[in-house]
């Protein structure tokens, strides 16, 4: 990946150069106060501050909660464009490097800024985060505040504890605060321990939500790579992620991607989604416990492990012989249940086309949300309405997420039906297989499910009861129909 490098006759209307407030770029002298004049003049008329080539000390000083302040973009009392800044350096030549232990070098609190061209270095100081994305004051809880439309392009960082931090002001009288529509382009990170961390957020706050991650790399003495404890609808495109083997903290096992099910702020981390992202050579690829993460054409190298507390919702691409292929509310497939049959998502039902390699011209696709069972209940549903002189062949897949078990469990069957003058006069069901998935692998019974067939004003009815201890969560069922 390379930074760009820019100069200062290429920047437009740029203001302020921060040499004319004092600052050295030697890497001895504590610019810290000079930049901070700096930025402060550029955002009084919204202009920008350029950092020429340098390497610029930035000591803390304290700041209202328990991180140190380096440099800080204050918040803004509105959420408007006027009075933003923009920080312009040149790349791997312009170099913020941490004073003190326990600072953040860059505290972004505003909204509607940008830095592009800026390498932040640890600079073997403990408790650094490099860049935070969070309010001025992560304790106070009677103002809403907001990082909203920021953007970080060509940003380099090394030896650091945390790389990228985001996280929420407080909700106050039902106003969230937020810490979204954020982009990330061109991101560089390595040898810090842990490389983006959306972190828990205040009760009831919305979340760092919307955020979208381009070209990102993360690796080499990396303990973990994106850790998303509270955060929902951030994308990750071309994200790579390598070598992520090292050390016990903050994760005892070192893992690329964590996805926590809910945060602090009791919003679900719903829907996180990531496209063409590499992961390779890591200790483990995933850790997942939320059922809505999403990855399509994401590649997971060897060693291929996982933790998934909670199977993701979509994860199609990547190496089969190594990947499952999830069809969301369908199948988990280990690849070996519908060979030569392509990855479909079958939210919709659809006729599957005579051309079809597997499937014929009289079979379709259908897939039904159940929603949760609570322990000692059951749903009944319709699968299949009343039909006039028809017989049908139901191919059914029940999957569902067993809360304390944290497995994946299935039951499969067959199901034939025969309707006559409107009326049904056959109902057979086959020998039901239950499994449960801890993990991929690894099938064993699943007892505490059942499974049964009736009819009701002759439409085709299923009834899923749970006789044990736990919630089944997301059930789902899905269906090949083939009609005759």
């Amino acid at each position: 990946m390379s930074l760009t490098k820019v100069s200062y006759s290429m920047i437009t209307g740029a203001a302020v150069n921060v040499l004319d407030y004092g600052a050295t770029g030697n890497g001895v002298t504590d610019d810290r106060a000079a930049c901070q004049a700096a930025i402060t003049a550029a955002k009084n008329t919204g202009s920008s501050v350029y950092f020429p080539a340098g390497t610029y000390l930035i000591r803390s000083t304290a700041g209202p909660d328990s991180k140190n302040n380096g440099l800080v973009i204050p918040f803004s009392t509105q959420n408007s464009t006027s009075n933003r800044v923009s920080l312009i350096g040149e790349g791997t030549s312009t170099v913020f490097k941490a004073g003190d232990n326990n600072m953040i070098v860059v505290r972004w609190s505003d909204s509607h800024c940008s830095m592009q061209g800026i390498s932040i270095d640890g600079n073997s100081k403990t408790g650094v985060w490099a860049l935070g994305v969070v309010p001025q004051d992560m304790t106070q809880t009677t103002t809403v505040t907001y990082q909203l439309y920021n953007e970080f392009t060509d940003i380099y960082i090394l030896g650091c504890d945390e790389g990228i931090v985001m996280r929420t002001g407080p909700d106050v009288g039902g106003a969230d605060s937020g810490c979204w529509y954020n982009s990330f382009i061109n991101i560089f990170i390595i040898f810090t321990l842990r490389g983006i961390w959306m972190t828990n957020c205040p009760v009831n706050s919305s979340g760092v939500n919307r955020n979208f991650f381009t070209n990102i790399r993360i690796g080499q003495q990396v303990n973990t790579g994106i850790q998303i404890d509270d955060g929902s609808t951030n994308v990750f495109v071309q994200v790579h992620l390598e070598g992520i083997v090292t050390g016990v903290t903050p994760n005892a096992t070192p893992t690329a991607i964590i996805i926590a099910q809910t945060g602090t702020s009791t919003s679900d981390n719903n829907t996180n989604t990531f496209f063409g992202c590499m992961l390779e050579a890591n200790t483990r690829s995933l850790n997942n416990a939320n059922s809505y993460s999403e990855f399509f054409g994401c590649e997971f190298g060897a060693p291929y492990t996982m933790l998934l507390t909670a199977s993701p919702k979509v994860m199609i691409g990547g190496d089969a012989s190594q990947i499952p292929q999830i069809l969301p509310g369908f199948l988990y497939q280990g690849n070996s249940q519908f060979p030569s049959a392509p990855n479909l998502t079958i939210w919709p039902t659809y006729k599957i086309r005579s051309s079809d390699d597997y499937f014929t011209e009289y079979q379709k696709l259908r897939g039904i949300f159940v929603a949760d069972i609570n322990a000692g209940t059951s749903v009944t549903t319709t699968i299949y309405p009343a039909q006039t002189n028809q017989q049908i062949t139901i191919q059914f897949v029940v999957t569902a997420d067993e809360v304390t078990l944290n497995s994946t469990n299935t039951a499969t069957g067959t199901i034939l039906a025969k309707w006559q003058t409107g009326s049904i006069v056959n109902t057979g069901l086959s020998a039901v297989v239950y499994t449960q998935s801890q993990g991929i692998a690894n099938y064993v019974a699943w007892p505490t499910a059942t499974v049964t067939i009736a009819t009701s004003s002759n439409n085709l009815q299923m009834t899923i009861a749970n006789s044990g201890a736990n919630q089944f969560r997301s059930v789902r069922i899905g269906l090949i129909v083939t009609t005759s």
